[in-house]
């Protein structure tokens, strides 16, 4: 039986750590730290050989037969005769698509097109082999198919979940960007206190709807009173969802983050006090729901919002 009701919670912490900033460098450190130069032995199949190199489909495969996920380097010839494949030689002296063969290894990068490069080790190789560390295992955590996870969960749970963030607006303008133009009129800096991963907070854009006319007098009015003057110090609580922009085909995608978190507006709830404690947080709970009465939101976002406003409660540090 299919659940069509969502069973727990989602936050922006939950987000940041499911979709980090600069995840490539993050990915770079940590391969640098498991598995850069440790020596594996893997079953490959040859789709191809270059000067030096062999592109090898390593099993357990996350692609097609016949794609390369895995690139071993060799500079001198003596390193391949030692695995005696002379008989899987064609004419021209090259590896025969399709050979396959057990090889050992030393994990040297990850190329750009997310393959992991190896350096062929002599076949009678006595050193220690990390046994533990196989192809599906790195390029789940950080390769190909890691891409493809978490572009899937981004997609089929995060792109329309709703959340709350608590903090300041520190600028507020015009939609310049080309991409996000044809969807949303204003931007807003905001600098998130509640609920971040990272104690000093963090910075995100968010996007108000040029259909959103509710949101867009609220936010003309934040502008005039706060921004131009430069005195927006109290802390506003505000309700979004992953902002979507115009494809080169002209289709809307959602934003994945990548430099950059970007969010769609959906409400805009005031958190009179800059105490995040209990005594005052109580007033802010209650004036938010006052609020709720003139929300114009989506009805999976009024469903969920009384729940996840108790949550923001739960997050405060007592």
């Amino acid at each position: 039986m299919a659940l069509s009701t969502r069973l727990f919670h989602s936050s922006f912490d939950e987000f940041q750590r499911a979709f980090p900033l600069k995840r490539k460098e993050i990915s770079e450190n940590y391969f640098a730290a498991n598995f850069k130069g440790k020596v594996v032995q893997w079953l490959g199949t040859v789709v191809n050989q270059r000067a030096g190199k062999l592109e090898l489909n390593v099993y357990p495969d996350d692609g097609q037969a016949g794609q390369a996920n895995v690139i071993l380097n060799f500079k001198k010839t003596p390193e391949l005769d030692t695995y005696h494949l002379s008989e899987q030689m064609n004419q021209s002296g090259r590896l025969s698509d399709g050979t396959q063969f057990w090889f050992y290894g030393e994990i040297l990068s990850i190329d750009f097109q997310d393959r992991v490069v190896l350096k062929l080790l002599n076949s009678q190789y006595q050193g220690e082999i990390s046994h533990e560390i196989q192809y599906h295992g790195i390029s789940s955590l950080i390769g190909k198919s890691s891409k493809i996870n978490t572009h899937k969960i981004f997609t089929n749970f995060w792109a329309d979940t709703p959340f709350f963030l608590i903090g300041f607006i520190l600028d507020l303008t015009d939609c310049a960007e080309r991409e996000m133009q044809q969807s949303y009129a204003k931007e807003l800096l905001f600098h998130v206190v509640h609920p971040s991963i990272k104690d000093s907070g963090e910075d995100v854009h968010i996007y108000v709807s040029r259909d959103d006319q509710s949101n867009l007098q609220v936010v003309e009015q934040i502008e005039a009173k706060y921004v131009q003057n430069q005195q927006i110090k109290s802390l506003v609580c505000i309700h979004v969802q992953v902002a979507v922009e115009t494809s080169s085909e002209g289709k809307e995608v959602p934003c994945f983050p990548d430099e950059e978190y970007k969010f769609q507006l959906l409400s805009i709830l005031d958190v009179p006090e800059t105490d995040l404690k209990k005594s005052t947080i109580d007033a802010s709970i209650n004036s938010i729901r006052v609020n709720l009465k003139t929300l114009h939101t989506n009805n999976r976002t009024r469903h969920w919002l009384l729940i996840d406003l108790i949550y923001v409660w739960l997050l405060i540090d007592i």
